[in-house]
């Protein structure tokens, strides 16, 4: 019943994480502290 939840989080994870990654790099806040 819960085959592959794991394996679907995992793929939601790094979609979201891969997502973030130029949202972060435009981020005002963070350019200021690199």
């Amino acid at each position: 019943m819960h085959e592959g939840h794991e394996q679907m989080f995992r793929r939601r994870f790094f979609v979201s994480t891969i997502l973030s990654i130029p949202v972060l790099l435009y981020s005002e806040t963070l350019q200021e502290w690199l």
